[in-house]
């Protein structure tokens, strides 16, 4: 058997190197020695502070494979050679890069005893899921395969949405494992779903909005494979999409004067609070504030398309956008998104938003309360709830907020316009008090 070696890669940070020992055809690729070297000046993270893992495996040519698998730098346990059980998703992702390794191994072995010469074009083929499957509605590999094609094949999805199905297929794959559950079209019933709420609320206890998203993507999955012709089971349309009540959080526009005035003790706080402060006036997304250059600047527009959406923009400049945008000529400061929604708690903080305020959620049907000042809640999305919030009360439509935020679904837009008793009641006295009756 020809020498293996395996390469586990956190792209541009990690390098996870491995040789067989000479046991190794016993181990099936279970022990192989890893060691890590991790540049911390160098490394990409994405918005969740995650860097995507690789494996690249040695047989005399070099073949470097996607794991789908992302992990916190401070996660990996460079002596155990796996991802750390701070990870909560540490069991799952470290058996997904096991199988990686056994497949590998195994692919191997079959060629030799087939006498069929290793290539890379041949272990690609053996890996792909996109090979043409001869598949049916209780074929595993055929719904592996379709599944692949809907995130890989469409070119409106973007990363991090390529990211959420990769990530709802592993917990898909490790529900199905734990519970003896086939992953087939077919099996995709009432039955999968209820057993699915259960693993979701015991086994991974993560509230109901964090799995509503994973049904949410397994039903437009479903959706996509029943419009292509390659699924005719429509059970997964009555799935529920859970979702906790959410309280809508915004700034008034005293809280909005705290941060603007508030004073801050270096110059990575004022940018975040800039930034932040002109999504207030903007109602741009965080992504979008990223991306804009002084091309995009008009007189009175903010001319782009929107990162998350594909679709081109026209955003008005309100007069406190723009006085935000001559102070950085044009050019907002840039700022990676976990220390962006870190640094706006801090300004939170320094501006004395204080306010107590519950949080509640909810693992299956247990109800989770969380309490703490306001500021601790602050996040990106905040800004643009604030900006939401301003256009309404102010008298704004709700079809004009959808255009200046790019906004296209109107049950998406009405959940943003959930405002406190104390402005229900200034709007309902502001318009009975001018009644003339």
């Amino acid at each position: 058997m020809s020498k293996i070696q395996f390469y586990l890669n956190i792209f541009q940070a990690i390098r996870l190197e491995a040789e067989s020992d000479p046991d190794y055809s016993k181990t099936k690729g279970e022990n192989i020695p890893v060691h890590l070297r991790y540049n911390k000046t160098k490394h990409f993270k994405d918005r969740q502070n995650q860097v995507p893992i690789y494996m690249d495996y040695s047989f005399g040519e070099r073949l470097r494979i996607s794991t789908k698998v992302f992990v916190n730098p401070n996660d990996w346990d460079q002596e155990k050679q796996k991802i750390k059980g701070t990870d909560t998703d540490a069991g799952i992702k470290n058996n997904r890069l096991t199988i990686l390794k056994t497949k590998l191994f195994t692919i191997e072995s079959e060629a030799i005893a087939n006498n069929i010469h290793l290539t890379v074009e041949y272990i690609k083929k053996k890996l792909s899921t996109s090979i043409p499957v001869k598949g049916n509605a209780t074929n595993e590999k055929y719904f592996l395969q379709n599944w692949n094609g809907f995130v890989t094949g469409n070119p409106d999805m973007n990363q991090n949405t390529q990211r959420n199905y990769d990530n709802t297929l592993i917990v898909l794959q490790d529900y199905c494992e734990k519970y003896s559950k086939k992953l087939t079209f077919e099996s995709i019933n009432a039955d999968f779903y209820q057993g699915l709420r259960r693993y979701f609320a015991n086994d991974r206890k993560i509230t109901n909005n964090t799995a509503g998203k994973y049904i949410k993507n397994l039903k437009a999955f479903m959706n996509y494979c029943t419009k292509k012709g390659t699924n005719t089971n429509l059970a997964f349309q009555e799935f529920e999409i859970l979702e906790d009540p959410k309280e809508i959080t915004y700034l008034t526009n005293e809280e909005i004067r705290k941060i603007k005035d508030a004073e801050l003790d270096s110059d990575i706080l004022e940018h975040s609070r800039d930034l932040f402060l002109f999504t207030c006036f903007s109602g741009l997304r965080y992504s979008d504030t990223q991306k804009i250059t002084p091309a995009n600047i008009t007189d009175e527009y903010i001319v782009f398309t929107t990162v998350k959406t594909k679709q081109p923009q026209n955003t008005p400049i309100t007069p406190q956008a723009r006085e935000i945008l001559v102070k950085y000529n044009n050019q907002l400061p840039k700022i990676q998104l976990h220390t962006y929604n870190t640094n706006i708690k801090l300004v939170g903080k320094a501006a004395k938003i204080n306010e107590l305020m519950t949080r509640i959620r909810f693992v299956g049907s247990e109800r989770k309360e969380e309490t703490k000042p306001k500021y601790a809640f602050f996040s990106s999305h905040l800004a643009k709830r604030t900006y939401v919030s301003i256009f309404f009360r102010l008298g704004g439509r709700i079809e004009s907020i959808m255009q200046t935020t790019g906004n296209k679904d109107r049950k998406t837009m009405k959940s943003y316009l959930s405002i406190k008793d104390d402005d229900i009641k200034k709007e309902t006295l502001r318009i009975f008090n001018d009644l003339k009756i």
